[in-house]
C-alpha cells in the first residue's frame, strides 16, 4: 500500500514539472520571437541608410550580402530557429554598418547593439560561419541590392 502511495505522488510530481517546464519553453520561445522582430527591425533600419548611402555614391561593397543575411533571417524566423535568426540578422546588420562606414558617414545608433542584443552576440558563431551558411542562397550583387526591397517586419 505505501508503495501505492509512493508511486502516485512520484507520477503527480513528474506531471507538475513537466506541465511548468512545457509552459516555461513556450514563454521562452515566444520571449525569443519578440527578440527576433525587435532585432530584424533594427536591422531593416540600419540596411535601408545602408542602402541610401549605396545608392548615392554607389560605394556599396558587401550590401549584397547583408541583404542575403536579412532574408535568411526572416526564413530561420519562420522556421523556428530563433536563435539563429537573431546571429543572422546582426550579421546583416555589420556589414551594412560597414556600408555606412565606407561611405564616410557616422554610424547610426540603432547599428549598435542594445543589451538583449550584445548576449545574442556574445554566443554567435563567427561572421565567417554566419557566411558559409548563407552560400546556398539566392545571390544577389551588391549594385543591384542599392534598390532591392527587402521586409522591414516580421509577420
Amino acid at each position: 500500500m505505501k508503495a501505492w502511495s509512493y508511486c502516485k505522488y512520484c507520477a503527480i510530481f513528474v506531471l507538475i514539472v513537466y506541465a511548468l517546464s512545457s509552459s516555461m519553453a513556450m514563454a521562452t520561445s515566444e520571449g525569443r520571437a519578440k527578440d527576433v522582430r525587435h532585432v530584424y527591425r533594427r536591422t531593416a533600419a540600419v540596411l535601408r541608410v545602408a542602402q541610401r548611402f549605396a545608392s548615392a555614391s554607389h560605394i556599396n561593397y558587401g550590401l549584397g550580402l547583408a541583404i542575403i543575411h536579412h532574408r535568411y533571417s526572416e526564413k530561420l524566423y519562420h522556421q523556428g530557429r530563433m536563435d539563429d535568426a537573431i546571429y543572422h540578422s546582426l550579421r546583416a546588420r555589420s556589414i551594412a554598418a560597414n556600408v555606412i562606414r565606407q561611405n564616410k558617414s557616422e554610424i547610426l545608433q540603432e547599428a549598435l547593439h542594445d543589451q538583449m542584443e550584445s548576449r545574442y552576440a556574445q554566443r554567435s558563431p563567427s561572421e565567417k560561419e554566419l557566411d558559409r551558411r548563407v552560400r546556398g542562397e539566392k545571390p544577389l550583387s551588391d549594385e543591384a541590392a542599392e534598390t532591392e526591397r527587402f521586409s522591414s517586419d516580421l509577420q
